[in-house]
C-alpha cells in the first residue's frame, strides 16, 4: 500500500511540473506566426525593409502577421523586425487570389541585418531550390554581401 501511495505522489508531482512547465512555456514564449504571401512563379531573392515610417505597416490576420511580396521581392513597412522565435508558412499566390502551400525547403530565411541602432533594418530570404539559391549568390542583394 505505501509503494502505490509513492507511486501516485511521484505521478502527481510528475503532472505538476509538466503542467508548471507547459504554462511557463506558454506565458512566456515570443513565438509568433507569419504568413508570406509571394507571387506564383517568384523565384529568387526577398528584402523586407522595417522600420520605414513612410511605408504601411504588416496586417494582420488573426494571429498571422502578414508579409505580401510585390512582384519586385522588396517589401517595406514601418514595422520593427519582429523578436523571438517564427513559426512561417510560406505561400503561393494564384492570379485569382486562391494559394498554395510553398515547400519547406523552398523558402529560406538568409538572415538580417540590423543596421546602425536598429534602422535600416533588413531581412533576406530565398524563394526557390537549394541549386537555384547557390546559382544566385552572384545576385545576393548588395546590403547582404
Amino acid at each position: 500500500m505505501a509503494m502505490k501511495r509513492a507511486a501516485l505522489s511521484v505521478a502527481v508531482a510528475a503532472v505538476a511540473l509538466c503542467a508548471a512547465y507547459l504554462w511557463y512555456v506558454g506565458a512566456f514564449s515570443s513565438t509568433r506566426t507569419e504568413l508570406w504571401l509571394i507571387p506564383l512563379g517568384f523565384k529568387g531573392w526577398i528584402v523586407v525593409e522595417y522600420r520605414q515610417p513612410a511605408c504601411p505597416p504588416l496586417e494582420r490576420s488573426g494571429d498571422w502577421l502578414t508579409f505580401k511580396i510585390p512582384a519586385s521581392g522588396r517589401l517595406c513597412t514601418s514595422n520593427t523586425v519582429p523578436e523571438g522565435f517564427a513559426h512561417r508558412r510560406f505561400e503561393h499566390v494564384l492570379s485569382n487570389g486562391l494559394r498554395v502551400p510553398i515547400l519547406e525547403d523552398r523558402a529560406r530565411s538568409r538572415g538580417v541585418s540590423a543596421g546602425s541602432q536598429g534602422r535600416d533594418a533588413r531581412e533576406l530570404l530565398f524563394v526557390g531550390t537549394a541549386e537555384e539559391e547557390e546559382a544566385a549568390l552572384s545576385t545576393m542583394p548588395a546590403e547582404f554581401r
